[in-house]
């Protein structure tokens, strides 16, 4: 029989801050994220996505494989964001670089901005989960629409890195269950 305390329901909170700032130890806390900027209110929730490809290994003298190798790995952060600053659309766009508040300018830059996620969420058995990308960049094609009868959001993607100075298995991100 299952375990109602498992079931695990309620919003997530992304936190976001430049490449370079210092790896934070998960506590449980949102104050573990007291160095990144909360983007604040979202729509639909923070969305965490882990994909794998796998290769078969296979033999002449077998049918099936007899070893399966991962080809690839993807983590995908995807979020739409309700809170409508600059900080929040210099988030979502790659080649944005956010001169003041109040100045954003985009165009011409080779590589995407990097930065750090936190998320910090519920977890199991009323407690949190806490979600560390050690390296991300944004891969949306954020579009602005004002209209009349709704809010103006912003829709965000982040594609997570690895980080060569993590052991394998262990590069791209940490996630921690507290209280559990």
């Amino acid at each position: 029989m299952g375990d109602v305390a498992n079931v695990v329901s309620g919003p997530a909170k992304l936190f976001v801050a430049p490449v370079g700032t210092a790896i934070p130890n998960l506590t449980g806390n949102v104050s573990a994220f007291a160095a990144f900027t909360d983007v604040g209110f979202t729509d639909k929730g923070v969305e965490f996505d882990y994909s794998a490809t796998d290769k078969d290994i296979e033999v002449d003298e077998l049918t099936s494989p007899v070893d399966i190798l991962i080809d690839k790995e993807k983590v995908e952060i995807n979020v739409v964001l309700a809170e409508t600053t600059l900080e929040n659309l210099y988030f979502c766009i790659s080649g944005g670089t956010l001169a003041s508040a109040t100045e954003l300018t985009v165009g011409g830059k080779v590589r995407p901005s990097e930065f750090v996620l936190g998320i910090h969420g519920p977890g199991p058995n009323g407690g949190t989960r806490q979600i560390i990308v050690y390296r991300a960049m944004p891969q949306g094609n954020p579009k602005v629409h004002w209209q009349r009868n709704d809010k103006t959001m912003f829709a965000a993607k982040f594609r997570g890195l690895a980080d060569s100075t993590r052991a394998d298995g262990a590069n791209i991100c940490g996630i921690e269950d507290f209280g559990t």
